[in-house]
């Protein structure tokens, strides 16, 4: 099965391409080859289909276009990044997909969500930053992870930084120098090179819970 009738879950070649037009068009498709481990998956817009129909058009993150035949052998996919926080060019973000069904199936700004850590924290702002950091969402997913004093210099170069998909930190918004803890963009407290000092205990037990993943040695105390 070619993988334009498994995203459409029709047949016939003229009711796919149909389809795909209506329910991908504008949404972001991954790129995969199955007959290729060492590749690394592409993502791009769909942007429709040839005018003698033998080809599927999409556009990478640089405007680059990319023809698949219908008959590609390599595997097209709905990307599904898992709810959290990311690392992009401009600090820290909060990736989710929207619970209600909608009318477009692929990866898009109706379907998904992202909402960067600055806005959150210091204006309180909810805007939809979609279209500006889902490239860099999609590709920082494939980095396994980040150690905490990697994680410092990164708020330090760009704000606020993920330190995994769970927590994140920032550059502290009250104080000249520090940093503070977030729970996806929920602020805990402030952190430092060795102690969290939490703002409350509601999330005392995450904490407890998880910092063997990435603050081990870190004492945790409520302020």
């Amino acid at each position: 099965m070619k993988p334009w009738q498994r995203l459409t879950d029709i047949k016939g070649d003229a009711n796919i391409l149909d389809e795909m037009y209506k329910k991908y068009k504008g949404t972001i498709l991954g790129i995969s080859d199955p007959e290729d481990p060492t590749f690394t998956p592409k993502y791009a817009y769909y942007t429709g289909v040839s005018n003698d129909h033998d080809y599927h058009y999409l556009k990478d993150q640089t405007g680059n276009n990319i023809s698949l035949s219908v008959d590609t052998n390599y595997e097209v996919f709905i990307p599904d990044p898992p709810r959290g926080m990311y690392n992009t060019t401009n600090g820290a973000v909060l990736f989710y997909r929207k619970p209600f069904r909608q009318h477009k199936r692929g990866l898009g700004e109706g379907t998904a969500a992202i909402e960067r850590l600055h806005n959150l924290v210091t204006i309180g702002q909810t805007k939809n930053h979609f279209e500006a950091y889902i490239f860099d969402v999609l590709y920082d997913q494939q980095i396994r992870g980040r150690t905490l004093e990697k994680c410092f210099e990164l708020a330090n170069e760009f704000g606020s930084a993920a330190v995994n998909r769970e927590f994140a930190i920032s550059l502290h918004t009250q104080n000249t120098t520090g940093y503070q803890l977030y729970y996806e963009n929920r602020l805990l407290g402030d952190i430092t090179k060795d102690e969290i000092l939490l703002g409350n205990s509601l999330f005392y037990q995450e904490i407890i819970d998880r910092q063997h993943t990435w603050c081990p040695n870190h004492k945790v105390r409520i302020m």
